[in-house]
């Protein structure tokens, strides 16, 4: 679990608005479903590409 900055979320999200950190979550399910559905990578070398917990993906 990523540090927290008085309950407001992990330390990366500081300074970024709600509106933006909803965009980097889609953004980022955008990036795993286009990896794994139009390039056929595994679960595994995703995570491993985007920096991301198997159970984040």
């Amino acid at each position: 679990m990523a540090p927290t900055d008085r309950g407001l979320g992990p330390l990366c999200f500081r300074g970024l608005s709600e509106a933006e950190r909803g965009m980097l979550i889609v953004e980022t399910i955008a990036k795993i479903r286009r990896l794994h559905f139009t390039e056929g990578k595994g679960i595994k070398t995703i995570c491993r590409d985007l920096k991301l917990s198997k159970s984040e993906a």
